[in-house]
């Protein structure tokens, strides 16, 4: 991907928490020409698509204890969790994880939007809650609706019968790329 935004800060390593998803894999892809080390962190790296470049680390979810052993030497992470009932649960362990080790800057992927009770948003703010309280510089990105959601919504948008939060209000929507070079800039 060609970009305008410049490249990851000189050497340093980059821990990637979601380099296989949408967003993740377009940043991976990003950064391999930057000088940066990047490591993915992964619950099956033997099956990680990732560049050549990129490092396969595992992580369990589930057992938070792997996360200091995987965030080892990282000076910045990037974290974006599926939304799940323990997304909460699971970012909060790894950045308390990324500041035991060292971590100097963090960069989240949140959701659009002000603080508000209705769920995932009430997820990210409380995990954007915790972050703010860390001896960590951090980054929050709230993108909002992803474009590619269209691909998978077509039918129902063409039929009139999709709908969302916004009610009779506008929605910008925003491509995933974009969303990983803003990421990219920002670690």
């Amino acid at each position: 991907m060609s970009s305008t935004v410049q490249a990851a800060s000189s050497g340093g390593r980059i821990a990637l928490a979601g380099a296989t998803g949408r967003i993740g894999s377009v940043l991976a892809a990003s950064l391999v020409s930057d000088p940066v080390s990047v490591m993915a962190l992964t619950r099956g790296p033997q099956t990680a698509r990732l560049p050549d470049t990129t490092a396969a680390v595992a992580v369990d979810f589930d057992q938070p204890g792997s996360f200091e052993a995987a965030l080892h030497g990282a000076q910045r992470l990037f974290i974006v969790h599926g939304t799940s009932p323990r997304q909460v649960r699971n970012e909060i362990a790894l950045i308390d994880a990324a500041v035991k080790v060292g971590v100097a800057h963090v960069v989240k992927v949140s959701s659009m939007g002000p603080p508000t009770t209705l769920l995932p948003f009430a997820w990210h703010m409380a995990i954007e809650a915790h972050l703010a309280t860390q001896p960590l510089g951090y980054t929050v990105l709230r993108p909002s609706a992803f474009v590619d959601i269209m691909h998978r919504a077509g039918s129902q948008v063409a039929a009139g019968t999709w709908g969302g939060a916004a009610g009779e209000g506008l929605v910008t929507f925003i491509d995933t790329r974009d969303v990983a070079e803003v990421a990219r800039a920002a670690l």
